[in-house]
């Protein structure tokens, strides 16, 4: 987490940055913000949290589609604006998550 908090915060420097980054075994997401239609900073990413409890539930919305095998299997969605309806968290400005299984594992401000 250190290291990539570092690394957020020097791409903040630059410009707007939010990113996901992957190793394999955890997803870390970093958020910023974003220049909303309005000309003004909004958030730089939202997160949706979902819970599969039944194998075959899907989780639909934005033209987006998941669904699993197994039982009780969390998900969590990630869109630079709210996909559906459901109440989508905006990340505040220097959040960086790491995330795995779906779950949120580690929490920082970058």
């Amino acid at each position: 987490m250190a290291a990539i908090a570092r690394f957020a915060a020097e791409l903040r420097e630059l410009g707007r940055a939010n990113f996901l980054y992957a190793d394999g075994d955890v997803l870390f997401v970093h958020s910023h913000k974003r220049l909303g239609n309005d000309g003004a900073d909004q958030p730089g990413l939202h997160l949706l949290h979902h819970a599969i409890h039944t194998p075959g539930d899907d989780v639909e919305g934005g033209g987006v589609s998941v669904s699993s095998e197994h039982d009780d299997q969390a998900i969590a969605m990630l869109a630079s604006v709210p996909l559906t309806d459901d109440d989508w968290e905006p990340l505040g400005e220097g959040t960086l998550l790491a995330l795995r299984s779906g779950q949120i594992v580690a929490q920082a401000a970058a």
